[in-house]
């Protein structure tokens, strides 16, 4: 996936790349899915799916915000990009 927001992945002839806000919407849902998981009463009992779903959470919603920083120019991959170095140096 880092690749793909580099550019660095080559797509077939006629075809699109994914937009930033595509993306976005797509772990929109993940998100969505997993909070829905978590109001099913038959898992109530079972721990261990709950924490599944917890890690699995956190993990998409950082992807997320991966995303929207890389795609705004906040975030330059692999680190951050100099005109905000000083955001992170006096926070």
């Amino acid at each position: 996936m880092a690749d793909k927001l580099k550019g660095v992945v080559e797509t077939r002839a006629g075809s699109k790349m994914a937009r930033p806000e595509d993306l976005v919407r797509l772990y929109d849902i993940i998100l969505q899915n997993y909070a829905d998981m978590r109001d099913i009463t038959s898992l109530d009992k079972d721990g261990e799916v709950y924490r599944m779903v917890d890690v699995n959470t956190l993990f998409y919603r950082t992807m997320r915000w991966a995303v929207v920083l890389l795609s705004s120019g906040v975030l330059t991959h692999p680190g951050v990009s100099s005109r905000h170095s000083g955001l992170l140096q006096s926070a």
